[in-house]
């Protein structure tokens, strides 16, 4: 067999998996190491990493060197003929969280889990055995990895340093696409070893987002997107009620999620949000401030000015009541916050001027 024959031959597989090669691969083909090192001598391939070549006349990118390692931990079977859905070799830990887009990591190794225990002599690969769950596998630059959930989870498992997972986290949430339910499903079991009771998926999630003030970074977008859209109620309301409820899920689903403890501003309580899917909402807001129990409690006035929001004296509230203070930060007037624990026979009276402006 010619030169030629074998480079065609090679170029049949390159063209299905990033312009590369196995050597094993090329061996299927009846191409020796020998013929593949006087390739690279005559300037046809170009060795990648440890057998594993490519085609020179493919573009270089940031994710070569890992796709080049991804096939080289299963060198006999084509990209196209593996298993991406967690059967086989996965991207994982702070490799798959560069892969996702998210977090600041600085993956010194690739890294990757599989069913089956591997062992390797590379310095720059690790293994971790792991069954996945098909669910937490996706698929990112034509590579299986952990989606953004099981990244997070993953991280955690392998002690990185607990603020960068909470940048990790605090990038997720901005991408809008972030599957909560299963996130809190994978953060349950290592709630203990965080320091927290067992199962306690949603202290965990608070701790981190306390971490990296997800809140505050929520709540200062939302406070800047409003401020450049003065028009934005006008037209909504042109759009009608159904029109408003899609727009407010789009734009402050998120917000509404990282201020749980916040009483919502009225313009969005009621039919809208029922409308919305944000019905649960409805709940947090305390029945017993209303009515005769606020004139009890020595807040009658608030039936005349009702405050923009009312905290409850909670750990989640004073979160709160910091993100809140965000408003001065983007030069915006602040907005009034009236502390309450629910209970009238606590209530003495209005906030201080110091909890009136968001600061504690």
């Amino acid at each position: 067999m010619n030169l030629a024959e074998k480079l065609r031959r090679l170029a049949e597989v390159t063209s299905t998996q990033w312009g590369m090669i196995t050597t094993a691969q090329a061996k299927t083909l009846g191409v020796s190491r020998v013929d593949l090192a006087r390739m690279v001598d005559a300037g046809h391939l170009e060795r990648l990493a440890h057998g594993v070549y490519r085609d020179s006349g493919t573009p270089d990118d940031r994710w070569s060197e890992l796709r080049a390692a991804w096939l080289s931990t299963s060198p006999k079977l084509l990209a196209e003929a593996r298993d991406r859905r967690g059967g086989d070799v996965t991207v994982a830990g702070e490799s798959a969280a560069l892969l996702n887009g998210i977090g600041d990591h600085r993956a010194h190794r690739h890294e990757f889990v599989a069913p089956q225990r591997r062992q390797t002599q590379r310095s720059d690969i690790r293994y971790r055995q792991r069954e996945l769950d098909p669910v937490d596998v996706t698929l990112a630059e034509g590579l299986p990895v952990m989606t953004m959930e099981r990244t997070i989870a993953d991280l955690l498992e392998s002690n990185i340093d607990f603020s960068l997972v909470a940048d990790t986290l605090r990038d997720a949430v901005s991408r809008r696409d972030l599957d909560q339910e299963r996130l809190m499903a994978l953060l349950a079991p290592l709630a203990a070893r965080n320091g927290l009771p067992t199962g306690d998926a949603q202290g965990l999630y608070d701790k981190l987002a306390e971490t990296a003030q997800i809140d505050a970074a929520e709540a200062g977008e939302m406070i800047r997107r409003m401020s450049t859209r003065p028009a934005l109620q006008e037209e909504l309301m042109k759009l009608g009620l159904a029109g408003y409820a899609a727009t407010l899920r789009a734009e402050h689903l998120a917000l509404l999620e990282a201020i749980r403890p916040v009483l919502i501003e009225r313009v969005l309580l009621g039919e809208t949000l029922q409308l919305a899917g944000l019905g649960d909402l409805l709940t947090e807001t305390p029945q017993d401030l209303l009515g005769e129990t606020l004139q009890r409690a020595g807040l009658g006035d608030l039936l005349r000015e009702t405050p923009q929001y009312l905290l409850g004296e909670t750990p989640a509230a004073r979160r709160a009541r910091g993100l809140l203070g965000a408003t001065p930060q983007l030069g915006l007037p602040g907005p009034e916050l009236i502390p309450h624990d629910n209970d009238p026979r606590s209530m003495t009276g209005p906030a201080s001027e110091s909890e009136t402006t968001g600061d504690e």
